[in-house]
């Protein structure tokens, strides 16, 4: 009996210990800044890293991957003002909801949308709305 409770611990410890036993929290959370300068940067704010890309990156090459479905993406409307940001979630994703929190009294999005792996917001009023500081909570 003894030995067997000395199995079961050790095994509880180790497993506890094991990688792929990182992710047991109960949320995740990334920063998204849409800066001044026409960049946005993301960074995952959590202690055990997500997987998710991580950088600053500009308009431009955001608008360039508006149909690549694996990077962040940037997409203007054609038809009125409105500009979205796409924000490509870790593997792993598909199933958690998420919330935007704002931060510094930023714009709000009209629209905030999830499909599997990918958060959007869209902002009316195009570029001139679009700037702010974002706290994207996953669980």
């Amino acid at each position: 009996m003894n030995k067997t409770f000395s199995v079961i611990s050790i095994l509880a410890i180790l497993l506890a210990s094991c990688p792929f036993n990182s992710f047991a929290q109960n949320s995740y959370s990334f920063k998204v800044n849409i800066n001044w300068q026409d960049s946005i940067t993301v960074e995952d704010a959590n202690l055990v890293p997500t997987g998710i890309t991580e950088g600053t990156f500009s308009f431009s090459d955001l608008l360039a991957n508006a149909y690549n479905y694996n990077v962040h993406s940037m997409q203007e409307s054609a038809n009125f003002d409105e500009v979205s940001f796409t924000l490509q979630l870790p593997t792993g994703f598909e199933s958690l909801g998420c919330n935007v929190l704002f931060v510094d009294n930023s714009p709000s999005p009209l629209a905030i949308f999830k499909r599997g792996n990918r958060l959007s917001m869209s902002f009316i009023q195009g570029y001139s709305a679009f700037h702010g500081s974002y706290k994207l909570i996953c669980f």
